[in-house]
Formats: C-alpha cells, structure tokens, sequence
C-alpha cells in the first residue's frame, strides 16, 4: 500500500525528464542524492524530488519543472550579477573537472585504496554535479547571455563531458573483485553509495542475486533524507508509464537545437556500443548522446533526443555537423519505433509519424 501512495502521489505534469543515458546505478545514486539533500548546503536550496529509474545499464531521471527554474533564476542572478561572473565559473568548473581527474589519477594507482581519500573524493563528486548542471540551467532559462559568453560555457561544457565516464571507471576498478570477474553486464555498479563505501572499509557486498535484481530494473525517488525504493515490474513499470504516457502518437514537440526539415526511418539506440548496422540517413532517437554517439551521428540525417537543453552533447555536436536536431521531446524513445517512417521539422520544432 506504501508503495502505491507513492506512485499515486507523483503528479506527471509537474515533472520533465532531465537526462536520459547510459550510466551505472551508482553514479545515479549518487547524483539524486546530492540533487535532493547536498545541493543545499552549495547553494541554498535543493530539488525536492528526484525520480531515477534504471534498466539494464541505462538511466532516466526526472525532475520537477518548478525545481529546475527555481534553481536556474539562482545561478543567473549569481552568475550574471557579477562583472566578470562567467569567466569565474567557467573557470570553476574547469577546475573542479580537474581536481576530479587528478584523484581519479592517484586512486587508480593505489594498491590498497586510502578510505578517507575516497570519502572525500565521493563528496567533492557530488559537490561537483551541481556545477555540472549549471551551463544547461543558464542556457536554457535565460536569454540574457551574449554570444562570446555563452560559447565559452559551451566550450567549457565539451571539456567536462567525459569526468563521468572517468569516475564510471575507476568505481569499477575499485569494485572488480567484488563479484565473478566474468560478469560482462557489470553488476558490482549497481551498489548503492554506503555499499561502495562498506566494500572498501569491511569487505561486504550485496549479494549476486540483488544487484542483478537492481540490474534488471529498479527505481529510486529521492527526497529529503528519504530515499523510496521500487523493485518489483509491475511497480516499476507503473512509475514509467506514469512519468511517460503521450496522449497523441503520431506527433511530438521539442526544442530546436539546430534547424533543417528531413525525412527518414527512425532508430533507436540507447546504447552506442550495442549498434552494428545503423544505416546513411536514418534518424537516430536516444535519450541523450555523449561522445561515443558521434560515428552514428555523423550517419544520422537527423537527431532527436528525450532530454537535454541547448548546451547538451546533441545540441553542440548537430550544430557543428549542421544537422537538423530536436532536443527535450521527453518522450521520443517511447513513442517511436524502430523502422518508423518520420518527418523531423526542426523549422517547427516537432517530429511526427509518417
């Protein structure tokens, strides 16, 4: 009963899916967390609820709208309240991309791994999102940035682009021992933080049999000192579809990250690595891209996304490629199909079954 209250609780119309990409359960345990409690002591405020839901290696997570903007109007008037306010973020927050890479770089040589040092470098991990989600914020809930300005968010964006992937990585050299090292869908990053944390003090681990339950599916809706978990299908898929469900379908809205009006059959692919015959032409439909979609991108005809904001990979990237790319629709993966024949009017801002 618990349970549904939960679900019955969530308001669809109040949230947008913020991201949508091929992460571990670990990183995203970590990033909703700091979303909804440690966000706070950096800058006053937190996102009252996170919703992550993770399949197979890949992670959705939805945010109230109310949040974002209320997070957004804070960092612009910081930010473009001082003289020289981009410059210094930019500067941050390239800073903070390297301090993160150095530890990673120190980490990764130790053969017996410093507790204390991985405590900290968890912590400034997580200090370290609420800078990363800020050139979306500024691009996408103000139009008072100057050009000169916004390319170098832009710029410094692309730099900071592959620090989750180095982080994915050392969490997985750290934890390699801690199930069969022939397990090829990486089980031991579907520990939660305090888990990780355990592993490293005292040896102990979840058992096989729970992280391939996690695996499989799971979701977990963060709030104030409270996180709620969904294990079960039928729950799980409850959520989502809730989150999800699209009245039209033969129609969607987005936001236009670079025009151009094609025509074309639609993939989708969530998972680059995955994808062996994806043909001239079509038009790819993911979540979000990151660097490793490019080959496909460079293939693709168009690009169309569920999530992301002018600042995102697929935005940057369509724009140097000049290649027609809607962003944000929410809900593209869902509503399309593999083979469906499209038409992506980037003029308009919609991609609709033909």
């Amino acid at each position: 009963m618990l349970i549904d209250n939960i679900i019955e609780n969530i308001k669809p119309q109040e949230y947008e899916k913020y991201w949508s990409l091929k992460l571990s359960l670990l990183t995203a345990f970590i990033i909703g967390e700091y979303y909804t409690n440690l966000l706070e002591s950096d800058y006053q405020q937190r996102f009252s609820k996170a919703i992550i839901i993770f399949r197979e290696g890949y992670v959705s997570c939805f945010l109230k709208s109310k949040d974002r903007e209320r997070f957004a109007k804070q960092r612009i008037k910081h930010i473009l309240g001082q003289d020289n306010g981009i410059n210094e973020f930019c500067q941050d927050l390239k800073q903070g991309v390297d301090s993160l890479a150095e530890t990673i770089n120190i980490l990764e040589k130790q053969k017996v791994i410093d507790y204390r040092l991985m405590q900290k470098f968890i912590r400034d991990f997580s200090k370290y999102n609420g800078l990363h989600i800020t050139p979306r914020h500024l691009a996408d809930f103000s139009n008072k940035i100057k050009k000169g300005d916004l390319d170098k968010l832009k710029k410094v964006r692309v730099y900071s682009e592959n620090i989750h992937y180095q982080v994915e990585r050392l969490f997985q050299l750290l934890l390699n021992k801690a199930v069969n090292k022939k397990n090829k869908q990486h089980l031991e990053l579907c520990c939660f933080k305090k888990e990780l944390l355990n592993y490293l003090k005292n040896g102990s681990f979840p058992s096989v049999t729970e992280l391939q339950s996690r695996f499989k599916r799971v979701a977990l809706i963060f709030t104030k000192n409270k996180i709620n978990i969904l294990k079960t299908k039928s729950d799980v898929d409850r959520l989502e579809d809730s989150l999800t469900r699209q009245t039209n379908t033969t129609i969607l809205s987005g936001q236009t990250a670079y025009k151009g009006k094609v025509f074309g059959l639609a993939r989708i692919i969530l998972d680059p690595s995955k994808c062996k015959d994806f043909k001239t032409g079509e038009v790819l439909i993911t979540g979000m891209t990151r660097p490793d979609f490019v080959p496909l991108i460079k293939k693709a005809s168009a690009i169309v996304t569920d999530a992301g904001g002018l600042l995102c990979h697929a935005a940057i990237v369509a724009r140097e490629m000049k290649k027609p790319c809607l962003i944000g629709t929410k809900l593209a993966t869902s509503m399309f199909k593999d083979g469906d024949r499209v038409e992506v009017d980037a003029n308009k801002g919609v991609i609709r079954k033909l």
